[in-house]
């Protein structure tokens, strides 16, 4: 027996059969008396083409019959591949072979390997799942793996971590002002950096006078906290032997944490909406990914928007067509529940698929139809399809598209 594991299944094995006809000997001793009638000859015509068709017939059944057998792939399969790997398969090993699968990571002892280092021996699920999401996206950073957990496992949203640094840089200017004349030139740079942060925070945090969404600049978001946190270790480094400078510096790692999550947080977004190494065959959209602070919201410090828009399967030097595309908004309140709006644009036409988790929902979004049809015709764009149903979308398939496991199958050939 031989085998092995793919989503596809290969060309049926077989051997072809070659038929021989032998016509009968005729007697020479003996008159060859000619058919009476025509129709002699017919029959044994008809007789030779059915022996024709039976011998295919024949070969066919014996072709259908060696071809590969296949069927699901089996707990007892993923076992002998983990051990033709060199590697023992436990619970654990098996889990984190099906999730590798799941995301399109080769099952190697080399992969292995490199995943056990980057979670550093610790065997949970979110571990695991992140270190793989890592993994797919050609990321292989501790910290990385940090900031997938908290952003997919523990709620870590990005309002909540603006909110966070907000209240943590306060709490640090009121640190700063009690150690002006220690180094007033240090406190003062400090106090304007974190002004600068503070106020555009706030502004994330809040639509402002024309209710108007602000500007979500994350990469260059990424770039500040990130030269943030060195400068607060610079400047730990450089007085950590000065006594007159321990009580200040122990107002610094509170804002450090902040500002690490944060920048967890915006990191994960980025490995998020980054494509993979390995594209999965059955994948057949991809998105970008942003989460933003959800200023619909009473409280917008505690609540989020997912945005996704489709990726362009563009070559290389060749813009991304803003007039085709798809857009998903994954949003949540506790007045709505879970609302899940996808949106396809076809140059000036607009069709709208409204997800609910309410019935209360679903129509009160129908009863908006008309108004949002008359504010897209003011923006030059066509509503060309409207939909509003009772249906709750699990936007992390979008996100972050998996490979079902169930369609994997196993393939044995007997040569």
């Amino acid at each position: 027996m031989a085998g092995g594991v793919g989503s596809n299944l290969g060309a049926g094995l077989g051997s072809q059969q070659q038929s021989n006809f032998t016509r009968p000997s005729q007697n020479v001793d003996q008159p060859v008396v000619p058919p009476s009638r025509g129709g002699e000859n017919v029959n044994n015509a008809q007789k030779a083409s059915q022996a024709a068709g039976n011998s295919e017939a024949a070969v066919e059944a014996v072709q259908i019959a060696e071809r590969p057998k296949t069927r699901k792939l089996s707990s007892e399969d993923l076992s002998r591949t983990l051990l033709q790997n060199g590697i023992q398969p436990t619970g654990d090993a098996k889990e984190m072979a099906s999730l590798m699968m799941r995301y399109g990571v080769e099952l190697s002892r080399e992969n292995f390997e490199e995943l056990n280092r980057l979670t550093r021996g610790k065997k949970d699920s979110a571990t695991m799942e992140s270190a793989i999401i890592a993994k797919s996206k050609g990321v292989l950073d501790s910290g990385a793996l940090d900031g997938l957990k908290g952003f997919l496992f523990e709620n870590q949203h990005i309002a909540k971590q603006l909110a966070s640094f907000q209240q943590a840089s306060e709490s640090f200017q009121k640190s700063l002002s009690a150690f002006q004349r220690l180094d007033s030139g240090l406190v003062t740079g400090l106090n304007a950096l974190m002004t600068n942060f503070s106020d555009e925070i706030k502004k994330l945090l809040k639509k402002d006078s024309k209710d108007k969404i602000p500007d979500f600049r994350r990469n260059g978001l990424i770039k500040d906290v990130f030269s943030f946190i060195q400068l607060l270790r610079g400047i730990e480094e450089k007085h950590a032997k000065n006594a007159d400078y321990k009580q200040l510096l122990s107002a610094f790692p509170k804002m450090k944490d902040a500002a690490n999550r944060l920048l967890n947080n915006l990191m994960a977004q980025g490995i998020i909406s980054k494509s993979s190494e390995q594209q999965l065959a059955d994948v057949m959209e991809t998105f970008s990914y942003w989460q933003i602070p959800n200023l619909l919201s009473k409280k917008p410090e505690e609540a989020k928007i997912d945005l996704l828009i489709k990726k362009e399967s563009k070559k290389k030097g060749q813009e991304s067509n803003s007039q085709k595309t798809k857009l998903i908004i994954n949003l949540e309140t506790p007045e709505l529940g879970l609302l899940t709006m996808i949106l396809t644009v076809f140059e000036n036409k607009v069709w709208y698929v409204f997800n609910a988790e309410k019935e209360s929902t679903v129509k009160q979004v129908a009863e908006l139809q008309s108004d949002l049809r008359g504010r897209m015709a003011a923006k030059n764009y066509e509503m060309a399809g409207f939909q509003a149903i009772k249906k709750k979308i699990d936007i992390k398939k979008y996100m972050l598209p998996t490979f079902e496991l169930d369609t994997i199958k196993r393939i044995d050939a007997e040569v």
